[in-house]
C-alpha cells in the first residue's frame, strides 16, 4: 500500500507498525489548462511508527533527503 501526503496536507493518518513510504520533493508548474509538477527528487523508506505518536517531515533540500522526526509535544 501507498500513502500519498500533497504538499498542501498538513495532516495525515497512518496504521502503527513499519511501513515503506515514498516522499518527493517537486515544483509546481500552473499552465493554461492543467497543473503539473516536476519531481526535483525523491526518497523511498521503511519507517517504525508508533501507535498514538505525531510525526514531522523534515525536507532537508542541501542534501536532497528527508527527515521522520516524533513530535514529543503531540499526541492522537
Amino acid at each position: 500500500n501507498k500513502i500519498y501526503l500533497g504538499s498542501n496536507d498538513r495532516f495525515g493518518f497512518i496504521a502503527a507498525g513499519s511501513h515503506r513510504v515514498t516522499f518527493q520533493f517537486y515544483e509546481h508548474r500552473f499552465l493554461k489548462r492543467r497543473t503539473a509538477h516536476k519531481v526535483i527528487y525523491k526518497k523511498e523508506m521503511e519507517f517504525n511508527f508508533h501507535q498514538g505518536a505525531v510525526y514531522v517531515i523534515e525536507v532537508l533540500p542541501d542534501i536532497q533527503t528527508f527527515r521522520i522526526v516524533e513530535d514529543k509535544t503531540r499526541f492522537v
